[in-house]
């Protein structure tokens, strides 16, 4: 099963190089994410969405899901 990922670069551990996501079925959205292996340092200042929504950690991921991250600090 694959999923999209979207986010800040440095993001690429385990994934394709189209941006997909190998997991297997019953996957939840926060191992994805640590399949991902996001620096803690990045993952403090980021918060990971699943199809354009805010979700529970715990949501089963189904093939063709978007994950994607944006930064919840903004400068300018």
């Amino acid at each position: 099963m694959k999923v999209k990922v979207f986010g800040p670069l440095g993001l690429g551990r385990n994934l394709d190089d189209k941006g997909w996501l190998t997991v297997e079925e019953g996957t939840t959205l926060g191992q994805a994410i640590r399949k991902l292996g996001i620096p803690v340092s990045i993952a403090r200042v980021t918060r990971a969405m699943l199809n354009g929504e805010v979700q529970s950690m715990k949501t089963v991921l189904k093939d063709g899901d978007v994950i994607s991250f944006f930064s919840i600090i903004q400068g300018g």
